[in-house]
């Protein structure tokens, strides 16, 4: 005779459940006496095992020292944070005990880059640049990517994911690219680029765009260059969205530098009617220019990063003639002086008059903040 034994099933607490469970761990930690006792009339209550109250209990109570500490003040028992709960579901499935610990013993500088993070002057500073820059009071140091899942299951009141940099923009569906057939009109295709420019190891070749008001195009706009190289960039006003002024910028560009052409080799635009008199950009200025695939911003990556910064500031919409030149001047030395990874921490300013001084050009020849 066989005896078929019935499997036991698991299953997952709901949101119920696990209010519930976290109330009565509340009561539980603060309350001395028989606390196995109680944790095992609370899984028969609930229908789970008793390892799994100890479990979720381990994870819980480093929760609760998180919203303590941000807080600073005391949490009740009878106060709950469902950011809290949720957190200690995800966190806790995989490696509970170590990966709650790591985050008990970097809450300090967790909270330190919060508050770094939560400054004004921080619109274009990044989370990895934080992490970088924070030193630890005491205990250790957490990975950008650590701390960027801390922020998003909401462990910090004070800093909601939805204030990380472009959080709004990630996990997009990919897109439809639209059937593009090339135009002589257009100018030289980006596919016809040199090697080395594509590779960025050559200094002086640049990308272009216009960062504009009120689609009207009569509100003024920022004509923004970025060098490939060492990720230089430049806001330059204009008054409007036009090819004639485009080229007058360039043209202030060009008499307030005299090493203009050893600084600004090649210009990569995108298919916009403001770059239409490209003929007479080459003939002028001696500036090869390059246009890249319609719909595929991707082809001038860095400047398009760089234009984000812009509009963490200046929203869309707003008329450009109504910022200043200090406010100009002083975003864009912002965002040049950012600290990046991809040059361990050191600046796109400092990298740019690095390479100037490596071809013979000294910061005194070189004028690009009088527009």
């Amino acid at each position: 005779m066989n005896i078929i034994q019935e499997k036991k099933r698991y299953f997952h607490l709901d949101d119920a459940k696990v209010i519930t469970l976290f109330t009565e761990f509340c009561i539980i930690d603060a309350t001395r006496g028989d606390r196995t006792r109680r944790k095992r009339d609370l899984a028969e209550q609930l229908g789970c095992s008793l390892s799994t109250i100890y479990r979720i209990f381990r994870q819980s109570r480093v929760i609760l020292a998180y919203q303590s500490d941000i807080r600073k003040e005391p949490v009740p028992e009878e106060v709950l944070d469902c950011n809290a709960i949720l957190h200690a579901r995800s966190q806790g499935r995989k490696r509970s005990c170590r990966n709650a610990s790591k985050g008990e013993k970097a809450l300090s500088f967790m909270l330190a880059c919060v508050a770094e993070l939560c400054k004004d002057n921080s619109k274009v500073t990044s989370v990895d640049e934080v992490v970088h820059t924070t030193a630890p009071i005491h205990g250790q140091k957490v990975s950008t990517k650590t701390l960027y899942k801390y922020i998003e299951v909401g462990s910090f009141s004070n800093y909601p994911a939805t204030r990380l940099p472009r959080y709004s923009g990630w996990k997009r569906k990919p897109k439809n690219f639209k059937e593009y057939t090339p135009k002589e009109a257009r100018g030289t295709p980006i596919s016809e680029r040199q090697e080395e420019i594509e590779a960025r190891t050559t200094f002086g070749n640049w990308e272009g765009d216009l960062v504009t008001g009120p689609r009207d195009g009569k509100n003024g706009a920022f004509l923004t260059l970025i060098e490939r190289q060492t990720r230089y960039y430049l806001m330059i006003k204009i008054p409007d969205k036009k090819a004639e002024s485009v080229n007058a910028a360039l043209y202030r560009l060009k008499e307030n530098n005299p090493r203009f052409h050893e600084i600004f080799k090649t210009i990569t635009f995108d298919n916009g009617a403001e770059f239409s008199e490209w003929r007479e950009m080459e003939e002028k200025f001696s500036i090869k220019t390059y246009f890249g695939r319609p719909y595929h911003s991707g082809d001038r990556g860095s400047n398009e990063n760089c234009n984000g910064f812009i509009r963490r500031t200046i929203k869309k919409g707003t008329d450009i003639n109504t910022i200043s030149r200090e406010q100009t001047i002083e975003l864009n030395r912002a965002i040049n002086n950012k600290r990046r990874k991809l040059f361990q921490y050191r600046s796109a300013r400092d990298m740019f008059f690095s390479m100037l001084k490596n071809i013979g050009i000294g910061s005194n020849e070189v004028y690009l903040y009088q527009w």
